[in-house]
């Protein structure tokens, strides 16, 4: 079924990747998407999916998603959408901890946005383009502790202007800001 009969090449055939394009008046090749939740992230071929399916079987949360969010910087991050289980307060911290006993650190989300609940289209199904962009505001961190040593303060103001962040503390994981 990946293998179909080349449309332009009689008796050859091509593989059918999962991507959606359209081929343009000028000839170029314009990229729209893929067909399913996979994703390029950091050299890494992410199943959304998959992450959403460990997601979802957290006890803390009843409703979850996993999104690609671009930085402003042409990089993207991880976000995960949560809806927290009813009469349960989201403790990011220890889904995080969780998630990453589970899976590889590269897919589990650096940002988190906790919501009443998901956006659903017409019909029910969950509505991507409604989802609320994440900020990095919703980064996963420790809790601040400000720069105190002017060695801290230095390397503090040079992460904040590499990574985009606005402020970093002493125990903030460079890997985990950017």
């Amino acid at each position: 079924e990946k293998f179909v009969s080349h449309p332009f090449l009689e008796g050859e055939r091509m593989y059918r990747t999962g991507d959606m394009a359209v081929w343009r008046d000028d000839g170029t090749i314009e990229f729209l998407g893929r067909r399913d939740g996979q994703v390029k992230l950091r050299g890494y071929r992410i199943e959304l999916g998959e992450i959403e399916s460990f997601l979802l079987g957290d006890p803390e949360v009843s409703q979850g998603c996993v999104a690609v969010s671009e930085d402003g910087k042409g990089g993207k991050r991880l976000v995960g959408y949560v809806v927290p289980a009813a009469g349960s307060v989201l403790d990011r911290g220890g889904l995080v901890s969780r998630l990453g006993s589970e899976l590889p650190d590269y897919m589990v989300p650096q940002l988190w946005v906790e919501l009443e609940r998901l956006p659903l289209t017409g019909n029910g199904k969950l509505d991507r383009a409604a989802l609320p962009k994440a900020g990095l505001s919703d980064l996963r961190r420790v809790s601040y502790t400000a720069p105190v040593t002017e060695t801290e303060r230095r390397m503090a103001t040079i992460w904040e202007s590499l990574l985009g962040v606005e402020r970093v503390g002493i125990h903030d994981n460079f890997f985990e800001l950017g």
